[in-house]
């Protein structure tokens, strides 16, 4: 399954949703038509003279190729070095989200209440995998919960932030086929004004925050749901993060982004993160290119 990918995408995405638009209707003011990734990397190490190049890169990311009907987005094509990898379909009841798939039997379902998206069930064929299920304060959301059910199922943690491994209880009427794990996921969000402050994950060794700046340009992926490829930074918020500052284990990282706008909207977003010592430095920088309508 795409669970992994899904997993990235979900939390910054859910999180972003409530500040941009209504729940499960993404409407942008541009629509973008393609996204382009290009990442760089550079090690080097102190010979005791000077600097020295121990290992560079560059290389293709894959791009992205969205195709919409009117003013809804239908699908998006992932390509990996040229070639088609998958497609990713969007399905819509009464204008509102209903359910992704990527063309076989793996696909999320999303639950309303009041408006509001309360949760989203992922499903192998007819089989439910999985739960998500999201807690609103105050019209935003403030937490997910990862529930996977079924002996068989193998989710696992795929993110370096904001997925909780605390071995919560589940939630009366989540029960699986099979039976939950005892395994739950949680994402917490703290807000300030549309765009998240402050996201967090902890487990029982090991917890990580994540402290988020912007800029004051709007963000092209805000109000959308479920995007594979896209750096979690990028898809946070009404606005774009121009800073994430990573606390984790007594050591901080730090990723700024720059942009390049036509309007109100990027064409090029980059992030740049370096780290050094008295005898190594690294550095690592991503490009993120968008194409519109």
């Amino acid at each position: 399954m795409k669970t992994l990918k899904f997993l990235v995408s979900v939390v910054a995405l859910c999180a972003l949703t409530v500040s941009c638009t209504k729940e499960g209707k993404y409407g942008p003011k541009k629509q973008i038509s393609k996204i382009t990734h290009t990442y760089s990397y550079k090690s080097e190490y102190w010979d005791g003279n000077s600097w020295v190049v121990a290992e560079e890169y560059n290389g293709d990311d894959g791009n992205e190729v969205w195709n919409w009907k009117g003013k809804q987005l239908e699908s998006i094509d992932y390509y990996h070095e040229g070639q088609l990898s998958y497609t990713e379909y969007f399905t819509y009841e009464k204008n509102r989200l209903a359910s992704i798939n990527y063309g076989g039997s793996d696909h999320y379902e999303f639950i309303y209440e009041k408006g509001k998206i309360t949760s989203i069930e992922v499903y192998n064929g007819s089989e439910r995998e999985a739960v998500y299920a999201i807690t609103h304060e105050g019209g935003k959301i403030t937490k997910i919960a990862y529930t996977p059910f079924g002996s068989q199922s193998t989710e696992t943690h795929p993110l370096p932030s904001c997925v909780l491994d605390l071995g919560l209880p589940v939630q009366k009427g989540l029960n699986g086929l099979n039976g939950p794990k005892a395994t739950a996921y949680e994402y917490e969000f703290e807000w300030s004004g549309k765009n998240v402050k402050h996201c967090t994950y902890r487990s029982a060794n090991y917890i990580e925050e994540r402290f988020f700046t912007y800029d004051k340009m709007l963000n092209p992926l805000c109000g959308l749901w479920e995007i594979d490829g896209l750096d979690f930074q990028m898809m946070v918020s009404k606005n774009n993060v121009s800073r994430v500052e990573i606390h984790s284990d007594n050591s901080i990282s730090i990723m700024d982004y720059s942009y390049s706008y036509q309007g109100d909207v990027p064409t090029v977003a980059t992030g740049t993160s370096t780290s050094s010592s008295a005898t190594e430095r690294v550095s690592y920088s991503t490009s993120t290119i968008y194409d519109y309508e």
